[in-house]
């Protein structure tokens, strides 16, 4: 559909907020040529559907006029300046409203403005006797009617500019309320290494003076304090300023935790933006958090120690009552034992599993790390789970025929892999076949367990690896695991300096992997 000229002159007009009633720019304007061409009248118009704006007005009053009556309308469909010399001798303005009655136009001469391609108004000048018009004053006259083009253009700049101040003056604001809002300390540094942002939690950790909350601030200033104040340990003095400063404009991060001599203890980053555009500082007072966690790492370790001596105690009588009731009970009475058996060993295995998962995120179990063979600990690993494998009817193969050396704990890799296969074979159906292979890769040893299972839920993976996270598989046989499995072997690969995780399978069922770097 063809756009009229109507329907594109109001897109123009609204593109550019025209229209609206007159402004100062546009009346100084309409001043300067009603004096330069002396006469009484001069107007920047905006024609409209149905009426005709007065956008810059001299000499009359009045925000508009009706758009049958504008001059206007006619000076729109030329493209050269329309110069009426006696308008009660033109046929066209005669009977005009405004050539009969006020303001008594005798005389007009309007330019056309254009704005991308499109004649939006005029720019004209009046008067109420009958003159002449020369070329020249028809060329200036144009002129000025692309000054006024000009001018609406730059205005328009004006309001996005505007527009950008008060959303960037928005996000500004939204980003204090942010920043005063969350628990760390934050601030932005410049490239000149002077301070742009910050939140009050920053100066609060750090212990700066109150003068210092300001805009370009300075980060020298601001180390030799946080020295004085102790944040770098008692060996430290402003003589490390010069080498701290060329540190933070050289390296693109840096991590550190700081002990105050308050007895606090911070966690504070430093990251560098791209494009040589600053860095941001973000410190946490770790102190709640660490007492909090020794606290539970406490509890845990004291509830499983005083639970693991009664079960041990439990365990060995069932044990003993199994072995000596043979042909003494019902077989129902026989059944309630053995389960009660089973369930104080997976309960014993549930608190093993608590005690190793702490430790292990404490940093607290040792590790035997010697040269071993990862194809020796695969094998051993399909020996050992093969009773398992076959009691579900799951075939177990192991695919390792390469030497491939690494460094590590036998035993710790031994029991990632077995936690990695029993999980496998659980989720395979009757007549699956696990395969576990070992090859050499670019990043060193990879170790995957394949199974054809009905895979891990889209929705699931994210969480695989966190403690107590199992999803639901209606599939799955044998008993359930504790929820713990994978958090521990995550944490083994990690302390080896190796990656652990999953892949969905082609065609179904479920790869988890481990890399670790070859010796």
């Amino acid at each position: 559909m063809i756009e009229s000229q109507d329907d594109l002159r109001e897109r123009v007009i609204a593109r550019y907020r025209l229209g609206e009633g007159e402004e100062l720019a546009f009346n100084q304007l309409s001043r300067t040529v009603a004096e330069v061409f002396g006469f009484p009248i001069a107007l920047l118009t905006v024609l409209r559907r149905d009426r005709q704006m007065f956008q810059g007005v001299c000499g009359v009053s009045g925000t508009g006029t009706s758009r049958e009556s504008a001059f206007c309308s006619h000076t729109v469909r030329k493209a050269e300046v329309m110069v009426v010399e006696d308008a009660l001798l033109d046929p066209r303005f005669r009977d005009n409203d405004h050539v009969t009655g006020h303001p008594f136009i005798r005389f007009y001469a309007g330019a056309p403005v254009t704005i991308a391609g499109v004649a939006v108004g005029a720019l004209c000048v009046i008067d109420h006797q009958p003159r002449n018009f020369s070329a020249e004053q028809r060329e200036l006259l144009s002129h000025l009617a692309d000054v006024a083009a000009s001018l609406i253009e730059t205005r328009l700049d004006s309001f996005v500019s505007e527009r950008r101040e008060r959303e960037l003056k928005r996000q500004t604001d939204l980003l204090r309320v942010m920043l005063d809002n969350v628990d760390q300390g934050i601030a932005y540094f410049d490239d000149a290494l002077k301070l742009t942002l910050w939140n009050e939690r920053f100066f609060e950790l750090h212990g700066f003076p109150d003068e210092m909350k300001r805009r370009g601030a300075d980060a020298a200033e601001m180390l030799r304090i946080s020295i004085n104040w102790g944040l770098f340990g008692p060996e430290a003095t402003e003589a490390w300023v010069p080498e701290m400063l060329e540190a933070i404009r050289n390296t693109p991060s840096s991590e550190r935790t700081i002990a105050t001599r308050e007895g606090r203890l911070l966690h504070s980053v430093r990251i560098r933006l791209d494009d040589r555009q600053g860095f941001i500082v973000a410190v946490r007072d770790l102190t709640a958090e660490r007492s909090a966690s020794r606290a539970k790492d406490e509890f845990i370790s004291t509830v499983s120690h005083e639970l693991r001596t009664p079960l041990t105690a439990i365990r060995g009588a069932l044990a003993l009552l199994n072995s000596s009731i043979e042909g003494k009970v019902g077989d129902g009475e026989k059944l309630m034992l053995q389960m009660a058996e089973k369930n104080s060993l997976r309960l014993n295995r549930l608190i093993d599993d608590i005690l190793d998962i702490e430790r292990l995120s404490r940093g607290q179990t040792g590790y035997f790390m010697v040269p071993i063979l990862m194809e020796d600990v695969v094998r051993d690993a399909v020996q050992q789970n093969q009773p398992f494998a076959h009691s579900l009817g799951v075939k177990l193969v192991g695919h390792a025929r390469q030497t491939l050396p690494v460094s590590g704990d036998p035993g710790r890799l031994l029991q990632v892999l077995t936690n990695l296969i029993a999980n496998a074979v659980r989720h395979s159906p009757e007549g699956a076949e696990v395969d576990v292979v070992a090859v050499m890769t670019e990043r060193g040893v990879r170790v995957e367990v394949c199974d054809r299972g009905s895979g891990v839920p889209a929705d699931f993976v994210d969480r695989l690896f966190e403690r107590f996270s199992q999803a639901i598989d209606p599939n799955r046989r044998g008993h359930g695991g504790t929820g713990l499995g994978l958090a521990i072997s995550r944490a083994i690969i990690e302390q080896h300096g190796g990656r652990i995780g999953y892949s969905p399978r082609d065609g179904g069922g479920s790869s988890f992997w481990i890399e670790l770097p070859a010796a």
